[in-house]
């Protein structure tokens, strides 16, 4: 009996953390979801002439020393961007093998 308890109690755990993943990517995913207009923006503004003016401010010396500048940065869209790729790819292959696992 003594096993049986350990085992239950075991697998009580294992259900509680799979419960609590769940939901933790759901909440992941919501705010994912909420924020793909703002994703969209800042790959408009990437490719947008709007960035190039910005650029150009920059390299000129225009813009205020202390202002946070990361979008200008030849590397900081674009390596989101290949993450966020590369994550996607992640959750598809993730969601196949559970899929076909259940």
């Amino acid at each position: 009996m003594n096993d049986s308890i350990k085992r239950i109690e075991y697998m009580e755990n294992v259900l509680d953390k799979q419960i609590n993943d769940l939901q933790q990517l759901e909440k992941c995913l919501d705010v994912l979801d909420k924020d793909y207009s703002n994703y969209q923006e800042l790959i408009t503004y990437y490719y947008s002439d709007e960035r190039n003016t910005d650029l150009t401010l920059d390299d000129t010396n225009q813009l205020p020393k202390m202002l946070k500048r990361g979008v200008l940065s030849e590397d900081a869209i674009y390596n989101m961007m290949a993450d966020r790729h590369e994550l996607l790819i992640r959750m598809l292959e993730t969601a196949t093998k559970w899929l076909k696992n259940d």
